[in-house]
């Protein structure tokens, strides 16, 4: 005795194809995702969103990019400036460099929230 049974899938397919249209337009949906985060949480004027194959990545510095070199130079200066004035009886505190977290929690906890809220939106269907 032979049972034939025919099952339709095209409904199935449909939503195998639809997913997986989903998926490949999501990086570029998440580069958008992540430069609203700089321009409105972070308040970047140039927010640096890089999208790599299906990866997107950010640089954060703990101070102004153009600020860096300037910066360690002054902290030389003083540092000498210091030397000669301890020399003399007389110093100066030399600023020491912060402690405080290149990211702050709150603005990870955003990007957090905003990645969940973006990763909700795939849906089958």
């Amino acid at each position: 005795m032979v049972i034939k049974v025919d099952i339709d899938t095209s409904g199935f397919a449909a939503s195998l194809d639809d997913m997986v249209q989903q998926i490949n337009a999501f990086p570029e949906k998440m580069a958008q995702e992540m430069t609203d985060w700089q321009t409105e949480d972070m308040h970047r004027k140039y927010p640096n969103t890089v999208l790599k194959d299906k990866t997107v990545e950010t640089d954060i510095w703990p101070r102004s990019r153009t600020s860096d070199t300037p910066r360690r130079l002054g902290v030389r200066l003083l540092r000498r400036r210091n030397r000669e004035k301890r020399a003399r009886g007389t110093g100066t505190k030399v600023q020491q460099p912060s402690t405080r977290p290149i990211l702050r929690e709150s603005l990870w906890d955003q990007l957090c929230t905003r990645m969940t809220m973006l990763l909700d939106t795939i849906r089958w269907k």
